[in-house]
């Protein structure tokens, strides 16, 4: 039997998911095999590329890129628990090699310190903007767009209004972005943005209740019925 309980928006944050042990330890050791893989290929790589901090730069982003995809594939979401995969990748991938140097020159460790923030800035740079993205503690993942799009003003007027977004001015080229839980377990995220003349642009983020929801739903599912009568017209 479905529970009938009410969803409270504030049982999902933004701050991420909750520590768990197993998980520490899977990021623990995929971070160094990571950073090692990566720099493996880097070395491969030197035949085409020119050694320098720009294939450092890359590493950083390739281990960022492929640590998102870890993290949401392994239901990570507690966030120091990521950091910390994010600061092993980066430092096995730029001092490990320095443990078995071919020779006497690549041990040098001002340069594989500088190959290590380079490294480490470049993958933070990719990880840190996926991290920003809410966590659902019931089932354990993460949220993913639903519907998205350009909407009208009046829509954006009632959408603004159902979600107690305070009254905006003149508004152009409104947007909308729901965001769930891939369980639907947890509140649903409403995102909207729009320009005005004096401000710029403006972005609002509301987390809905059921009622709020299904009156979101209801308004951009009017609008896609619209929409559609006009395309068959024409």
């Amino acid at each position: 039997m479905e529970s009938s309980q009410a969803l409270d928006p504030r049982d999902v944050r933004p701050g991420g998911g909750r520590f768990a042990r197993d998980k520490l330890v899977l990021a623990l050791i995929a971070g160094p095999a990571v950073g090692l893989m990566w720099a493996w290929l880097a070395e491969m790589s030197q035949f085409y590329v020119a050694e320098s901090l720009l294939l450092s730069a890359l590493v950083g982003v390739f281990i960022g890129l492929t640590l998102v995809g870890l993290v949401r594939f392994a239901r990570i979401g507690h966030r120091p628990t990521i950091l910390a995969t994010v600061v092993l990748a980066a430092v096995a991938a730029a001092v490990v090699p320095c443990v078995f140097p071919a020779d006497s020159d690549s041990a040098n460790w001002p340069s594989r310190l500088l190959d290590v923030i380079v490294i480490l800035a470049m993958a933070a740079a990719v990880t840190i903007p996926a991290m920003r993205v809410p966590f659902c503690n019931r089932c354990e993942t993460w949220y993913r767009t639903v519907r998205n799009g350009k909407i009208d003003v009046p829509s954006a007027r009632r959408l603004a209004e159902i979600c107690d977004i305070e009254p905006v001015g003149d508004l152009r080229s409104p947007r909308y972005r729901l965001s769930r839980c891939q369980g639907g377990c947890g509140p649903t995220r409403c995102e909207l943005s729009w320009e005005e003349s004096k401000v710029g642009v403006y972005l609002a983020r509301v987390w809905l209740d059921d009622r709020q929801r299904e009156q979101v739903e209801a308004v951009l599912d009017e609008l896609a019925t619209e929409n559609a009568a006009e395309n068959n017209d024409e």
